[in-house]
């Protein structure tokens, strides 16, 4: 079968299984094996778009601003790049010859050699069933000798693929404007059109709030505060939502700003679809999962000139990013 499972604004991919001829609740087992190929994804999705929301703790005064565009790449683990693919329910059944008699092969018998196939992010694998296995297997059950030769198992072939990539890049424009009270309003919202799905959009909406009007710095040029942001991807199949909060400091001089915040993400995703293809076609299938990004650490440096500026910024956590961001700035 085959389904479209996922887009982002700049990437989508292919998932599809081959000539399936199972049994039990297959609806279950693509449901199942979907989470698990989609889970690296959701977590660097999340990475990225809450990375680059800040390059300074120092607050914009009223109607001060800038416009940006930020850049990341979030790179993938190698031990995400591939996952155990879930065979429950993949017994084979084998017609005896002459007879409406029916053995069921495990799958564990049919796919025995290796289960490991590509996430999102791999590249391409396929569970090749074992005729000599299979017929080791029914030789011993029948108590007749069974050939490999005479099992036809080709198109029990499963074959799954990724998109081949390590790193994960993404961008989004933002405008960031002063409010009273020390507050700072983030915005950022991109409209996605897709030949493959319903158009979508992409939302950002974040305040910053400055600390150090409460806590005394020991000096002018070092800021603190606290900063909280929503995002939401609407496209296609899939809804995912992102929130983050963040404490950040920073040393802010003339030209040259460093900065640095501890900050805690959430990200969930929520896909539907009905399976267009194969022997589950018209089976809805809908499910719902959480990133795996927590919390995170980020350090990072701003240069300025005049209105002009460049930030490039370091994160650590359950994936490392690099984001870059450059804009107009007026404070």
């Amino acid at each position: 079968m085959r389904k479209y499972i996922l887009t982002t604004a700049m990437i989508f991919c292919l998932l599809f299984i081959n000539n399936l001829r199972a049994q039990g609740d297959l609806t279950d087992l693509a449901k199942n094996n979907a989470k698990s190929y989609i889970q690296p994804f959701i977590t660097a999705f999340g990475m990225n778009m809450n990375s680059g929301l800040t390059y300074t703790a120092k607050v914009h005064k009223v109607f001060g601003f800038d416009i940006s565009l930020k850049v990341m790449a979030d790179m993938i683990p190698d031990d995400e790049l591939t996952f155990d693919f879930d065979l429950t329910g993949f017994d084979f059944d084998y017609l005896i010859e002459g007879t409406e008699n029916v053995i069921t092969v495990p799958a564990s018998v049919l796919y025995s050699d290796n289960t490991e196939m590509p996430t999102f992010f791999g590249g391409t694998g396929t569970l090749t069933p074992s005729a000599t296995n299979v017929a080791s297997y029914l030789s011993d059950t029948l108590e007749v000798e069974i050939s490999p030769g005479d099992l036809d198992l080709n198109d029990l072939s499963l074959t799954l693929s990724g998109i081949n990539l390590s790193v994960l890049p993404m961008f989004r424009p933002q405008i960031s404007v002063g409010l009273p009270m020390k507050t700072e309003l983030m915005l950022s919202y991109t409209a996605i059109k897709s030949d493959d799905f319903e158009d979508g959009s992409f939302l950002s909406l974040g305040l910053k709030h400055s600390l150090d009007q409460y806590i005394p710095m020991p000096t002018p040029f070092l800021n603190l505060a606290a900063q909280g942001v929503y995002q939401k991807l609407e496209l296609g199949v899939i809804s995912s939502t992102h929130t983050h909060f963040n404490l950040q400091a920073s040393a802010d001089f003339p030209i040259i700003s460093i900065y640095g915040l501890l900050g805690m993400d959430k990200s969930s995703l929520e896909a539907s679809y009905t399976i267009e293809e194969g022997e589950l076609e018209g089976e809805k299938i809908a499910f719902s999962l959480d990133g795996e990004n927590a919390f995170r650490t980020t350090i990072g440096a701003k240069l300025k000139l005049a209105l002009l500026y460049l930030s490039v910024d370091y994160t650590i956590g359950k994936h490392n990013t690099i984001t870059v961001g450059t804009g107009v700035t007026l404070r």
